[in-house]
């Protein structure tokens, strides 16, 4: 018995052992702690700036192929009406996008106001295969199918100061003549008293943007029972005939209350008349003009000229060689109405 005890004393034990023994071998408990108060938020991984900036450079690459042109030395060739002063200034604006955008641009002016000439140009500058056509129409309708042409051997032909609305032009870049004229005759009859006899002196009856404007200006003095249209006069942009002209219409018409020129010349030479002591007895005449040239502007410091509607063409010039740029990089253009703005002897130094 005491054998037996001895022996279970001796297993006891070294069980008692092996216990202690894996104990001491295994792991030390892990301790968790909560994150200090202070502790930085995790910043977000970014993509290798050599990544970022090769994709930005493809995204660049991208947009450039999408607007570049088709081909490089593109040449426009613009043209307008006639030669006359108000060109030169729609002139300014197409030489200074010119530059801009690297192109070159060819004026050709026919050499006087028929049609005919113009649409020789045009078919001219169609065979040489220019890039694209800025175009003032002498008459809509004798271009269409020159325009047409033009559509037809890829040369896109947009149009500035008048209009061409039924053709295959793209785009107009200009004043709404409707609207002008309609701006014009509002304020002439507002100047008059609602009431009274009114002349319309227009440059030509052939160009479709005068004859918008006298369009614009009738439908508003038809709005007015008590003012009375005497007549239209023509002076075909020619200062010495728009004297003579004027003359005859004043004389003609006595108690004359007001003009309406839808083109510069008519009221320069109304100016020069009602300056002259010969007509003081039509001193109370109230003339209304377009456009700010030189002998304008002197009119309203007189106060021969009461207003001016005064357009924009260097805008017109800027608006056709941009979009005959984007239509030869493959884009697109939209027409645009440059607007006119009324110029007084109040604002005649500040409307710029």
């Amino acid at each position: 018995m005491k054998q037996f005890k001895g022996a279970m004393s001796v297993v006891f034990a070294c069980l008692l052992i092996l216990t202690m023994v894996m104990a001491s071998c295994a792991p030390a408990p892990t301790e968790v702690s909560e994150p200090a108060a202070d502790a930085p938020a995790a910043e977000k991984t970014e993509a290798p700036a050599a990544a970022v900036e090769t994709e930005e450079a493809e995204e660049a690459s991208t947009d450039a192929e999408e607007v570049a042109p088709v081909k490089e030395d593109l040449v426009f060739a613009v043209v307008p009406k006639i030669t006359h002063p108000f060109y030169d200034d729609v002139l300014i604006g197409l030489e200074e996008k010119a530059a801009e955008l690297g192109v070159e641009v060819q004026w050709v002016a026919p050499p006087t106001g028929n049609p005919a000439e113009q649409v020789q140009i045009l078919e001219d500058l169609i065979n040489k295969g220019v890039d694209g056509i800025g175009l003032a129409p002498l008459d809509a309708a004798s271009v269409g199918p020159v325009v047409q042409q033009a559509a037809d051997a890829g040369i896109p032909v947009v149009t500035f100061d008048s209009d061409a609305p039924d053709s295959a032009r793209v785009a107009y870049y200009g004043t709404s003549n409707r609207e002008a004229g309609r701006t014009e005759a509002k304020y002439l009859a507002e100047a008059i008293g609602g009431k009274g006899k009114v002349a319309l002196v227009t440059g030509s009856l052939v160009m479709a943007n005068l004859n918008e404007r006298l369009e614009g200006a009738k439908e508003v003095f038809a709005e007015y029972p008590d003012i009375e249209i005497v007549d239209v006069y023509v002076t075909d942009d020619d200062f010495a005939k728009g004297l003579e002209v004027c003359e005859a219409m004043l004389r003609a018409h006595p108690d004359l209350d007001g003009v309406a020129a839808v083109s510069m010349t008519g009221a320069v030479a109304m100016a020069k008349i009602l300056a002259d002591p010969a007509f003081a007895e039509f001193k109370d005449v109230v003339v209304l003009s377009f456009d700010d040239f030189e002998d304008t502007m002197k009119g309203l410091e007189a106060g021969t000229i009461l207003a001016t509607m005064v357009q924009r063409p260097q805008d017109m010039g800027r608006y056709v060689v941009q979009g005959l740029y984007d239509l030869n990089a493959g884009g697109t253009t939209e027409s645009v109405d440059t607007g006119v703005t009324v110029v007084t002897k109040d604002n005649m130094d500040s409307y710029k």
